[in-house]
């Protein structure tokens, strides 16, 4: 699973927008209704999947532009990748 994440391109499906408030980041699903409110740190990965990028992409994304070694950063993207995948935003090719 670890090598197949690392060469997948991951993407976010095309149903999906992000709303943004002084306050409040969310994304939501145009199909279903759904909506998720998110961090900026989620917001700054999730914006890098709507271009298409992998798993190791996104965690040298992180590492460059916030004060976060690279254990941290695998950590944050798996639990935001998992995360995204169990609401059904994720699309994994």
């Amino acid at each position: 699973l670890y090598i197949r994440n690392l060469i997948m391109k991951l993407g976010i499906k095309p149903n999906v927008r992000i709303e943004q408030s002084l306050d409040k980041i969310v994304i939501i699903d145009d199909i279903n209704g759904e909506f998720y409110e998110c961090n900026e740190t989620a917001l700054f990965m999730i914006k890098g999947l709507f271009s298409g990028t992998s798993r190791e992409a996104l965690v040298e994304k992180l590492i460059d532009n916030y004060e976060i070694d690279r254990s941290d950063a695998h950590l944050e993207v798996d639990q935001c990748l998992s995360s995204l995948h169990c609401i059904g935003i994720l699309n994994e090719q």
